[in-house]
């Protein structure tokens, strides 16, 4: 019986660590002629800091005709 419920704590132990895992900390780089610089940091999933990276580059660079200047998540 007491081995059982070691086992039981163990595995719930261990799924909590891997899924706390599942939100890291992820970048916003900005890449221009000048160089690269990073707009802001998020601690999600990566699709969440996906989508902040694509609102912030349609927000500042998405009227820029012929713009040089892209954004992707690090």
């Amino acid at each position: 019986m007491y081995n059982i419920k070691k086992l039981i704590i163990s595995s719930l132990a261990l799924t909590a660590f891997l899924f706390s895992g599942c939100e890291k900390q992820y970048h916003c780089k900005c890449t221009n002629p000048g160089g690269q610089f990073i707009v802001f940091s998020k601690r999600s999933s990566k699709s969440q800091a996906k989508q902040k990276c694509k609102d912030y580059y349609n927000s500042n660079y998405g009227n820029v005709p012929m713009s040089e200047t892209f954004c992707e998540v690090k």
